[in-house]
This record gives structure tokens, sequence and C-alpha cells, in this order.
């Protein structure tokens, strides 16, 4: 036993030198040297793997993928000139439905997102001009991690970005936010070859904080996170909901987005366009109107602002649906419609029939 113990230090070295020499398999391995780095062009910059084109200024991108070979279509940075028509996604509905009694119901029913089921939800995202998904996450041990993991690998003809639910439950600091993009950007961003990317960074939104009414305390621990970790992310903030003094916080994302309940919003970066808003545990606060979308949808359209924001798909749970469905009454019955004669639902007809072709 004794010879054991005195061995034992030394087999931890052996090993540990052994396994610091094994090649990496993907960008974003740990190395010493270049030769540690034995997929494709990859070059050890900064103690990571990494293309050698991104290290050239030797600064916090140095060692990670190139965004380019990372946009589905080889694009780069998609959607720069040509503007992106984005919508929120949910891989279920509901979740749970005993949990959320939703006012409105999908047409298809009760919902998990089978192959057959995303790929038909997929057409219809394309049929309504939708150029990316932005897919509800919690975070990496949970299992939104599994429902994502399943939408990008079906949802291959489309694009996808993560869409961060915790924000208004945790108030996570700068540096759980960087834990959570470097889980997102590990797990989803490095190795999907259908994940947006915007300027070089790989676009992640956040859900509406409740931590400061000015905005300016998320965004400072989100760019801070950011910035802690490495990880390059496209972020994109909500605003508060009376749009908030954002501009003047001394932290910026990439991109702001209105937080308001409204047909439509507006900032510097991004459209919001709603067909309304009916929470599954509150009043409706914005009653469902063709029209009015189709007017938000046309005043986005002429904006001359890149990104548009359809919020949402299918959150059913906030009552912001654009998936064909109808109101449930308070017998469980059906209330008003909004499926259509293309099968698609109103609402999708009218994305379809404005697309935005900046």
């Amino acid at each position: 036993m004794v010879v054991v113990r005195r061995l034992f230090p030394l087999f931890v070295v052996l090993l540990a030198s052994c396994l610091s020499a094994l090649p990496a398999t993907s960008a974003g391995f740990k190395c010493t040297t270049d030769a540690d780095c034995m997929v494709g062009a990859l070059s050890c910059v900064a103690s990571v793997c990494g293309a050698s084109s991104g290290a050239a200024d030797g600064g916090s991108d140095a060692g990670l993928p190139d965004a380019g070979t990372l946009d589905a279509g080889g694009q780069g940075d998609a959607g720069a000139e040509t503007g992106l028509r984005l919508a929120f996604f949910r891989a279920d509905y509901p979740f749970p439905l005993d949990s959320f009694p939703t006012r409105e119901f999908p047409s298809r029913g009760r919902y998990v997102s089978d192959v057959a089921t995303l790929r038909a939800q997929v057409q219809e995202l394309q049929y309504g001009h939708v150029n990316a998904g932005i897919i509800s996450w919690f975070g990496r041990m949970t299992p939104s991690n599994a429902d994502a993991t399943r939408v990008f690998q079906v949802g291959t003809s489309l694009k996808w970005a993560l869409f961060y639910e915790r924000e208004p439950l945790d108030t996570p600091s700068a540096a759980e936010i960087a834990t959570v993009l470097t889980d997102a950007r590990t797990t989803f961003a490095q190795s999907a070859a259908n994940y947006l990317w915007l300027d070089g960074g790989f676009v992640f939104f956040v859900a509406q904080s409740r931590s400061n009414v000015a905005g300016c305390d998320v965004a400072t621990r989100w760019v801070q996170g950011n910035r802690m970790s490495g990880s390059r992310a496209f972020l994109v903030l909500a605003t508060p909901d009376d749009g908030g003094a954002v501009a003047s916080c001394p932290d910026q994302p990439n991109a702001w987005r209105s937080g308001a309940d409204a047909f439509y919003g507006e900032t510097a970066e991004v459209t919001t366009i709603s067909p309304g808003a009916w929470p599954w545990n509150g009043p409706r606060v914005l009653t469902r109107d063709i029209s009015a979308f189709q007017g938000a949808v046309s005043r986005a359209n002429d904006a001359g602002i890149s990104l548009q924001y359809i919020n949402s798909f299918n959150s059913w749970q906030h009552g912001t649906a654009v998936e064909s469905g109808h109101t449930r009454l308070a017998d469980g019955g059906m209330g008003t419609s909004w499926a259509s004669d293309s099968g698609m639902g109103a609402f999708l007809d009218v994305l379809h029939a404005l697309p935005f072709t900046r």
C-alpha cells in the first residue's frame, strides 16, 4: 500500500501529460501547442484551438471559430444587408397543460415537436418568410436543452438561435452569464451548422429583465458576462415596457428589441411585431387583430431596420402565437379561430403576402 501511495502522484502527472497531447476534435479544445489542434487549419491561440484567421488581432475573439464557417449556406454574416425576419419558437405545447391552461389553443392540438411536427412547423415558418427561429432555452442542464437539440437536428433548412428564458427568474450575475454563454457556444453555436451568426457573433436573445426599470443593469451584466466568457455572442436584449432610457446605458448590447406588449415596436436595431397578447395567468393585454397585425408588418417592412422579430410563432402561454389556432371558451370549447383556407392560419398568411425583402 505504501508503494502504491508513493507511485500515485507520479501516475497522475504522467496521465495529465498524455492527455494534454491528445489531438483536438473541434474548435474550442484546450491546447498547449499547435500540434494539439489536428483538425483543419486550427492552431493553438490563448490555450484554445481555433482558426488562425481569428487570432490576428489577439483580442477576446482569439481562438473562437470563424462565424462564416458556421453559417448555414456559407453566407457569413447573414442578413446584414438583406434583412432577417425572426420568430420566437417553443418546442412543445403547452409546458405543461395542467400548469398553463392557456387562453388560446393551436389548431393541431396538443403537441410535442417530434420529427413530423417539427418539419411541418419549419414549412409554416418558411411559408411566412421567416429566416430564423429563436428557440426557448432555459440552460444546458434543463429539459429545454434536449428540445433545442432536437430542433437544430430536424429543422436543418432554417437557421436557429437561442432565447434565454431564465433572466427574469434568476437575475444572473456576470460570472453566471459567462457560464451560460459558454454553454450556448460549446453546445450549439460551435457545432450546429444552421446556427444564426451576425456581425461575427452567434445570435443570443435574452428574455425581458425585471431587475432594473431603466434596462441598464441587465445590459451591464450581459455585456460584462459576454466579455468574461470570450464567447463572442451577438446579444439581443429587451427594453423595459416603456422603452426606458436604454440608449444612455454605459454598456450596450448588439441590439435592443422592444419589450412592450404592442402590435408594433421599434428600436434602432429591431422591429417587433405581435398579433395580440393574452397570457395564461392574466387578463387580455392586446386584443388579437389581423388588420392591426397586417399594418404592423407593413410598417416594419418599410422601417429600414435590418432585423424583424415576430413575437411569436407559438408562445401559446403568452397568447402571442401566429401559428394557426383559436381562442378557448370558459367551458373549454372553441372560440374565435384564425385558421385559414391555406391551412397555415390568417396571421402566417399575412407574413406570406408581405415578405421582408430589404
